[in-house]
């Protein structure tokens, strides 16, 4: 009787009401974060359903204007595409095109957005636009191609209710990304290499160190100047730590001149 006492005193004690609680609120948690992502699984889906839904009740009746070719591949395309818009006698048109366009659909505003300008254009053309028409560019903001975007996105069951500034944004966005798109990153560092100056360091030139050892270059090369290491063989190892001075060799910019000392950052053995 004394030890069933004791072990009912051990189990209701404070310390292990403690644990029990502790380990039913975890569990509780573990079931709510379990919810949460069952629930913005199913978030999604719907929006999915939705927008084939949205496009399904609003059965386009004109597809795209047969003169053009989308999405637009050229700066002549886009001008007769915007003298089109700007036609009156083709309102109509622009609406049963704005309902063609908003079957693209999408799962939220950008996604809407995003999916219907990469419709109309193509990122080489949008590269020579932007909202406001900086540095040198077209203005998307005062292009008819804009109210058919606005109606567009409206028309898409999901975005319905989509404010100006939302539209906006995200049209701000998609342009100022289209410079990344398609090769575009690679390409602007692929020019930015080729309009750095060049060294010419030729076959045989000797390097000194700042300790003053010196070395011949094995392999003639040319390398960009600049924030790049430039690859420059070695007839032997070398690590360098301080400066390295070309003896007596040309001017990495043109000409002849005195010996130059170049930072340990700038050249390297490969």
């Amino acid at each position: 009787m004394a030890l069933l006492v004791s072990s009912l005193k051990r189990r209701t004690s404070p310390e292990n009401e403690n644990g029990g609680k502790k380990t039913a609120e975890l569990h509780g948690l573990l079931l709510l974060e379990n919810i949460k992502q069952q629930v913005n699984q199913l978030a999604g889906t719907l929006n999915i359903l939705m927008a084939k839904v949205g496009s399904g009740l609003h059965a386009p009746t004109y597809e795209m204007p047969e003169e053009f070719q989308f999405p637009l591949d050229s700066d002549g395309e886009l001008e007769r595409f915007e003298e089109w818009l700007r036609n009156p006698l083709n309102e109509r048109m622009k609406t049963d095109l704005a309902t063609s366009l908003s079957s693209v659909g999408g799962v939220d505003t950008k996604r809407v957005v995003w999916n219907i300008l990469a419709r109309m254009i193509t990122c080489t053309v949008a590269r020579r636009i932007n909202w406001k028409g900086v540095n040198g560019k077209r203005a998307f903001s005062k292009m008819a191609m804009k109210i058919v975007l606005f109606r567009a996105v409206r028309k898409c069951a999901i975005t319905s209710a989509a404010m100006d500034a939302d539209i906006s944004q995200h049209t701000i966005r998609w342009f100022n990304l289209a410079s990344d798109r398609e090769g575009g990153r690679q390409e602007r560092r692929r020019q930015s290499q080729d309009t750095l100056p060049r060294i010419r360091i030729t076959s045989g030139t000797r390097v000194r160190t700042g300790s003053g050892t010196r070395r011949t270059i094995l392999k003639q090369s040319w390398t960009n100047a600049g924030p790049y290491l430039p690859q420059i063989r070695f007839a032997d190892p070398i690590q360098f730590r301080a400066d390295v001075r070309l003896d007596n060799g040309p001017s990495p910019f043109g000409g002849s001149g005195p010996d130059r000392l170049l930072g340990a950052a700038q050249i390297r053995p490969s």
